[in-house]
């Protein structure tokens, strides 16, 4: 009844009102909007988690993966870390199991399935010892049929007994080849069918624990990725600072004194080009002055001038 009840809050959950939510509100999951969240992947298993309390929106995850600053939340963070919780309990879960496999000695049940195969040898045994008792009989008194029925009868019993003996010794030894699974911690039969081993891969709790281990792995990268390149643009700046240090500010001060040295032409220009203009204009008064003084004396020196003061 649980299951289900989890099974249909989460088929619900896309449809639950989020207009006025955003993916930073306390109801939202915040393992579904970075990822996936891990109480979705052992459902109705031994690893259940118990059902997840917040909601699991794609719209609100879509958004979240959106967002340019995402990286200021601390939710992947917090993700990170859980899941290598869930992996640290689950490592000391496959060490147990390991440790169990150690003492098959102690295993009571082992015990009485080994009693139980001896005990059917023996009554085989026994058995075919009464029907060789029974042929000899039936010989002697000249049952020649029964004798040869009997004979046939103790020959299927003893090809019995000795398959019986081989099995007996290979299901001993099937039971102390165990091992437990490194990826989700089941003990498995090192023996088993391959149609068994692969209903195993292919379970919940397997799949499960090994999406969260090929996340971790992913993570772990993606944070290498990133140190790294923060470390390069550390090193580079670190590099053209202690560059600039060494040359002792000269690249600095060539530009300066450049760019002062290039105002400096500049100015120079401004002024040869203004003496220039400068002198221009006063060879242009001298002229006008001469031309004027020019005509002033050619006026004087008419005849209408002449006469008037003769």
């Amino acid at each position: 009844m649980d299951y289900q009840k989890a099974m249909l809050e989460e088929l619900m959950s896309q449809y639950v009102d989020v207009d006025n939510k955003d993916f930073w509100d306390d109801s939202i999951c915040k393992h579904y909007i970075v990822a996936f969240c891990p109480s979705q992947l052992f459902t109705n298993t031994k690893s259940d988690l118990g059902a997840c309390d917040k909601i699991h929106n794609d719209r609100l995850k879509e958004r979240y993966q959106k967002t340019a600053d995402k990286n200021k939340y601390p939710y992947e963070a917090e993700f990170y870390d859980y899941l290598n919780k869930l992996i640290s309990d689950l490592t000391r879960k496959i060490r147990q199991g390991n440790g169990r496999l150690n003492i098959q000695a102690d295993d009571k049940a082992a015990e009485a399935r080994k009693e139980e195969r001896e005990e059917k040898i023996v009554l085989l045994d026994v058995k075919i010892k009464e029907l060789l008792q029974k042929v000899e009989e039936a010989g002697e008194e000249g049952r020649v049929q029964e004798a040869t029925e009997l004979q046939n009868e103790v020959d299927k019993l003893q090809e019995e007994l000795v398959m019986f003996k081989e099995n007996a010794d290979g299901a001993s030894k099937a039971e102390k080849r165990m091992e437990v699974c490194d990826v989700c911690g089941a003990f498995l039969v090192t023996n088993d069918s391959s149609d068994r081993l692969e209903a195993h891969y292919q379970g919940k709790q397997h799949q499960g624990y090994l999406k969260i281990r090929e996340t971790i792995e992913q993570m772990r990268q993606n944070r290498q990725q990133q140190q790294q390149s923060s470390s390069s643009n550390y090193s580079r700046q670190r590099y053209d600072y202690n560059n600039d240090r060494r040359d002792g500010g000269r690249h600095r001060e060539y530009r300066r004194y450049s760019d002062r040295g290039y105002n400096n032409r500049d100015n120079q220009r401004r002024s040869r080009d203004r003496r220039e203009t400068n002198d221009d204009d006063f060879a242009g008064e001298v002229e006008r002055y001469s031309r004027r003084s020019r005509r002033d004396y050619s006026r004087s020196r008419s005849p209408s001038r002449r006469s008037r003061y003769d």
